[in-house]
């Protein structure tokens, strides 16, 4: 069916919609007009709270918002924040690819910076917290030092030793700029499925890095195949209720704005025979599923493990997860605690089948891995006991 601009996700029944689904299909779909009386005030104020205050300003820059809508304030003023903040963090990413190119340094720019620039209408609709960026770990002394001379400090509230072993260095931070910097050494914390996959690896990543010139300085990004796996990986290593919702909105737009030439054939590639399949079929079919993308049905069907009915009944949970505790931002719950959500979410993204994954819910949960007693049946009978009497008192 056809509409005409400015329809969009009007179009399709906003009120039908759950959380801020409707805000991100009219981002995604480049509105302008946006009804935010529309929108449930209560989802207006997680839109806010999630770090959307810009992108409600933007999809209604051309709308006659009426002056009794009582987050007007907040929005404007989320607006000119992420315009500010953005602005520093461009500044100085600008400041700071200089400084690597004065030793010989490429730099390639990751996650929030990279999509901002490339796939958002404007940069400061993607909320960024600090510059994420991936070096060779035998330019790590040379860059840190350059970023001493720029007026950064290295600090943290985690022990000196926990970065030995890390992803990236100990962050540094520049009072006076406000920005934080994180230098990564490989693409993934140890914990992730795939650490330790060669395919995933620094050097790997060579043969997927394209160029990308900010304010006449030259940095490295990966090409939008790679982007779009390694965001949704990094997306499902943990289910995250705030930020979780931007590499949602990251693919979303990369696919907007690369769909039509994206080559699909490489981004099977990427993920087929690795555990990255998972969490990119996850991510692909939760945003066909709310037409924020569109997925050529055979990439899904390529991408999935086997077993139609277990990806079915897996994708259904998951996207309950999702719509719940990142569209709709609701907290956890007596039965589904932090920790029970975390177990859930982990076990049936975890690698292997996803039947296996489904029979391994209820012992993971009755005896969670990071508890010492974790095996005590009276421990976990107590478990099930407070659960089931805080259902009861609610």
């Amino acid at each position: 069916m056809s509409r005409t601009k400015g329809e969009g996700a009007n179009a399709v029944g906003q009120s039908r919609l759950p959380g801020v689904l409707p805000l991100l299909q009219a981002l995604v779909e480049a509105e302008s007009r946006f009804d935010l009386k529309s929108l449930a005030s209560a989802s207006t104020d997680t839109a806010l709270d999630l770090g959307l205050g810009a992108a409600l300003a933007y999809v209604t820059r051309e709308s006659a918002v009426p002056d009794d809508v009582p987050q007007l304030e907040r929005i404007q003023a989320a607006d000119l924040m992420a315009r500010w903040t953005t602005g520093d963090i461009l500044e100085t990413s600008v400041a700071v690819f200089a400084a690597a190119r004065a030793i010989d340094c490429q730099p390639v720019l990751m996650k929030g910076g990279a999509t901002a620039l490339r796939y958002y209408p404007e940069p400061h609709l993607r909320l960024m917290t600090d510059i994420d960026l991936l070096i060779p770990p035998g330019q790590l002394a040379a860059l840190e030092s350059q970023l001493h001379t720029l007026g950064f400090e290295q600090t943290s509230d985690k022990p000196v030793g926990t970065y030995d072993s890390h992803h990236h260095a100990m962050p540094f931070f520049d009072e006076q700029r406000g920005v934080w910097i994180e230098l990564h050494t490989r693409p993934y914390p140890p914990s992730s499925p795939l650490a330790s996959d060669s395919r995933f690896s620094r050097d790997a990543f060579d043969a997927h890095l394209s160029s990308l010139t900010i304010e006449g300085e030259t940095a490295l990004v990966m090409n939008h195949e790679m982007q779009l796996v390694y965001t949704c990986t990094r997306w499902a290593e943990t289910l995250k209720s705030g930020r979780g919702i931007f590499p949602m909105l990251d693919v979303a737009l990369l696919l907007r704005e690369e769909g039509r030439t994206l080559d699909w054939d490489r981004v099977c590639g990427i993920a087929q025979g690795s555990w990255a399949a998972t969490p990119t079929t996850a991510m692909l079919s939760y945003l066909n599923r709310w037409k924020l993308a569109a997925v050529p049905p055979e990439v899904l069907r390529r991408l999935a493990p086997r077993g139609n009915f277990a990806n079915h009944v897996m994708n259904a949970v998951l996207n309950r997860l999702v719509t719940a505790f990142v569209m709709e931002a609701r907290l956890p719950g007596s039965i589904l605690t932090p920790s029970n959500l975390r177990i859930i979410w982990s076990t049936l993204l975890r690698p292997g089948s996803p039947w296996v994954n489904f029979l391994a819910l209820g012992p993971n949960i009755a005896f969670p891995s990071d508890r010492v007693n974790r095996f005590d049946l009276l421990t976990a009978m107590q478990r099930l006991r407070s659960a089931i009497r805080m259902t009861r008192t609610r």
